[in-house]
């Protein structure tokens, strides 16, 4: 199975640019129907993310008959969802982008760690379009985020975005340099109530060791760990945050996961498990509430030795 950290960058940066410059200077909606075409085209010319797709929504369909069923439309439908969420989160830090509402739930979970001072972690997935929370007049607003990822899988992307911000890298940590640096430069950041923005359905590049198997979506998968044991290391909160769209509108989500992650080393992996259990079932909760707003074009289940990455 191809790690999906290795799976090559498809699209050229000019590419990217052209439909930017598109976006500045003719608006979302011109900007998302010289999209379409792409998509069509990165939609017929590989068949193994369509498969991926495919079996997320089997999977999906197969625990609630009223979710969307596994057909090439909805599948399509992701990949249409995905391309306008992109120009919809560029759009935001360009200030084009027109949202007549936002609906936040649980928001005073995250208004009280800002009003304490107190940073977290804040748990985020490949469902929804969590990074245009910032932009939308939510709590987010204002609030410092030091993204912890792996940004040489979105390399192209970084570079086209930073023509419009070029401040924009600067939040983030390559996350695969995890070492003692960078763990107490992220302990300053959570003591000055900053917060810490990491991934909770990618697994570590280079450490197969660092996952779990959990049941999701009546199948199993692996999940980092390493957001749980940052939390016990740092100290601090960890908090899931959803960003989904619906018509017109972006429903922002917080859920408290744990104000304090404790385990010891005898008991370590039945705790892990827990923490990985409860953030599943937040998964599936809005992944039936957004379903096609799943933008995980790699494999995913372990379940799923037939499809390869081509």
């Amino acid at each position: 199975m191809t790690h999906w950290a290795k799976t090559q960058e498809r699209g050229s940066i000019k590419g990217m640019m052209f439909l930017l410059y598109v976006l500045k200077f003719l608006g979302v909606a011109v900007c998302k129907v010289f999209l379409v075409p792409v998509l069509m085209y990165f939609f017929a010319t590989k068949k193994a993310p369509r498969d991926h797709l495919k079996q997320y929504l089997s999977h999906l369909h197969a625990i609630d008959q009223s979710q969307p069923e596994p057909g090439l439309v909805n599948i399509f439908k992701i990949y249409i969802n995905y391309g306008f969420a992109i120009i919809e989160r560029i759009a935001a830090w360009q200030n084009k982008l027109t949202i007549k509402q936002v609906n936040k739930h649980n928001e005073t979970l995250f208004e009280d760690l800002v009003r304490r001072g107190q940073g977290a972690i804040l748990l985020v997935s490949h469902l929804g379009n969590y990074e245009i929370s910032r932009v939308l007049g939510s709590s987010l607003s204002g609030v410092k985020l030091t993204v912890f990822m792996h940004t040489e899988q979105s390399a192209k992307m970084t570079r086209a975005i930073k023509k419009i911000n070029p401040e924009y890298d600067l939040s983030v940590i390559q996350g695969d340099q995890l070492d003692i640096k960078v763990a107490m430069l992220l302990k300053e950041r959570i003591d000055q109530g900053e917060f810490v923005v990491i991934a909770g359905d990618r697994v570590p590049v280079d450490n197969d060791q660092a996952v779990l198997t959990a049941d999701f979506l009546g199948h199993p998968a692996n999940f980092p760990v390493g957001p749980y044991v940052m939390a016990k290391v740092l100290q601090c909160p960890i908090v899931s945050l959803f960003c989904l769209k619906s018509d017109k509108a972006y429903d922002v989500y917080f859920d408290l996961l744990a104000e304090s992650v404790t385990f010891d080393r005898h008991h370590r992996d039945d705790a892990l498990r827990e923490y990985i259990h409860q953030y599943t079932l937040i998964l599936t909760r809005y992944v039936k509430i957004a379903p096609l707003q799943w933008y995980n074009f790699h494999n995913f289940w372990l379940d799923n030795t037939q499809t390869r990455d081509k």
